[in-house]
């Protein structure tokens, strides 16, 4: 335990000590740090996680443009000669 000067009013007092016994400055204060909440969506999500998402996304959507783009419709000379052959 060693003795310090008081910020405030410079006299001895212990270096464990909260505050000043004579004036009463705080010379221990410690920062309280509280745990992170539960936040919204985007602050707790990172960037490149967003990233991939979007790109993730945005390959299904080209993928199913390009799939329902090559199913061929039935035209409709085709579905009159069936009927002619009945």
């Amino acid at each position: 335990m060693a003795l310090i000067n008081c910020p405030e009013c410079s006299k001895s007092i212990s270096d464990s000590a909260n505050n000043c016994p004579y004036c009463g400055y705080p010379i221990n204060t410690t920062k309280v740090l509280k745990p992170k909440g539960q936040g919204c969506f985007m602050q707790t999500l990172n960037a490149g996680c967003l990233i991939i998402v979007v790109i993730f996304v945005f390959a299904l959507v080209i993928g199913g443009i390009a799939t329902f783009s090559k199913i061929k419709k039935p035209s409709k000379n085709a579905d009159s000669t069936e009927l002619k052959s009945k």
